[in-house]
């Protein structure tokens, strides 16, 4: 499910279930915040690397695996949201190896690393307003404050695929990697990079710009996605959005 691996003074965490294009669980969920927090404490761990297996970096949530009731559908939001909180509050640095499909929840743990790298064939999805369901895992304000407003809003509204070169322009992705090189081991090479530094400095950086980050994030007003999937549920709106998932 997920894949561990110490490289050097990098800990690489790997998402790895190729089949399903890495598609997200509960349990990949529980492993994914688990291993972010032992990394956390570990003196031999300088920076983190997040990367998928197989055809695609993650195509978001199982859609399998069909939540029983609003209660658990919440339950799920709570544990997506918790792991995007823990990337986004680790002390030393993230760096996503992002590659072919990034896709929903996919998207919001890529935007939770501070550092993205991006093949050439990785497109960015949220597939959400064509499936009439709102954006958990924290909703739409971490990405935000990762790209800006206009850039979120084109991505969440428009329901279209992004590439790369679109990523760059906004912010999404950091540094393109040519089709001769793995992205994951150009993603290793930066985490070893910023590992080298001293551990306080970039420790203090990343509070920094956390600070900053936290503030648009928790600063927004108005109704939350969690808000509307709750009425949705309890029937105080009408759905009639009918699809079925891309993923």
């Amino acid at each position: 499910m997920l894949c561990v691996e110490l490289n050097g003074n990098v800990l690489v965490l790997r998402l790895n279930v190729p089949n399903t294009l890495n598609a997200l669980t509960l349990e990949m969920l529980e492993s994914l915040i688990t291993s972010c927090q032992d990394a956390e404490s570990d003196p031999a761990v300088g920076a983190v690397v997040l990367a998928g297996a197989g055809r695609a970096f993650c195509s978001g949530w199982n859609r399998r695996i069909v939540p029983d009731s609003p209660a658990e559908t919440l339950a799920i939001d709570a544990r997506g949201g918790a792991a995007v909180d823990t990337l986004m509050g680790l002390s030393k640095p993230v760096v996503a190896a992002l590659h072919g499909a990034v896709v929903g929840g996919g998207v919001m743990l890529a935007a939770a690393c501070d550092l993205r790298l991006a093949a050439d064939d990785t497109y960015f999805w949220l597939p959400e307003v064509a499936l009439g369901t709102p954006v958990l895992w924290r909703g739409l304000k971490p990405l935000a404050a990762e790209i800006g407003l206009p850039a979120a809003r084109h991505l969440a509204l428009t329901a279209d695929r992004k590439d790369v070169q679109w990523a760059l322009r906004v912010g999404l992705v950091q540094e393109r990697v040519v089709e001769d090189r793995p992205v994951e081991d150009a993603a290793v090479d930066v985490a070893q990079r910023l590992a080298a530094f001293p551990g306080h400095g970039v420790s203090l950086a990343k509070q920094d710009l956390g600070d900053m980050r936290e503030r648009i994030v928790r600063g927004g007003h108005g109704f939350s996605a969690k808000d509307v999937f709750v009425s949705l549920s309890a029937g105080e709106f009408v759905d009639d959005t009918r699809g079925e998932s891309r993923d």
